[in-house]
């Protein structure tokens, strides 16, 4: 039984992502995870009229504005339209290998300066862990720790929406324990 004093958590972080779904007109079309926009493909016209396979550009709607004048916008590739409206929707996380996710932020600065508060001193060192990825290497006087967008945490074994040692907004330093998952170490 919960306790009654007990402060309730944030939700667990979703980050938007494209999703591919069958279309009936368009072979296949792609909505973002959180139901906002619509990406569909465009295909180039032929001299002869028509259309062929090779998708000209991406139409991107917004659900939620009902002039379709403005509502509507055109990427040419799939890559332009993630960058445009998933990539900047990404949390990132503040993560020690051995106690996992320990904190949520809406930005990579915002994530350095609560970790280095949370280790005590300034930033000695920053390196990327993996060249190309948007996963940072940080040494705190001694302390290390992970700074990742939360697309790539999987990519170095963490799971993106564990619970944060740290959830709380509003009180960035309480720590909170975190269920306990059965593995085959505990089991």
């Amino acid at each position: 039984m919960p306790d009654a004093g007990a402060r309730r958590l944030p939700p667990p972080i979703k980050p938007r992502v494209l999703k591919r779904r069958r279309n009936p007109i368009f072979g296949f079309d792609y909505y973002t995870s959180d139901g906002r926009y619509q990406v569909t493909p465009r295909y180039a016209d032929t001299p002869n009229g028509g259309r062929t396979a090779r998708v000209d550009r991406y139409q991107v709607t917004d659900l939620r504005v009902a002039d379709p004048a403005r509502s509507t916008r055109d990427h040419h590739s799939l890559d332009d339209v993630r960058e445009s409206y998933c990539s900047r929707y990404v949390p990132w996380l503040v993560c020690d290998m051995d106690m996992g996710v320990l904190r949520v932020a809406s930005s990579r600065k915002e994530a350095v300066g609560w970790a280095s508060i949370y280790a005590g001193s300034p930033v000695t060192t920053r390196h990327p862990f993996v060249p190309g990825s948007n996963c940072y290497e940080y040494d705190f006087d001694g302390t290390g720790l992970f700074i990742m967008a939360a697309d790539v945490a999987h990519r170095h074994g963490l799971d993106p929406v564990q619970q944060p040692l740290f959830p709380y907004p509003n009180d960035p330093y309480e720590e909170v324990d975190r269920p306990v998952t059965l593995t085959m170490e505990n089991a």
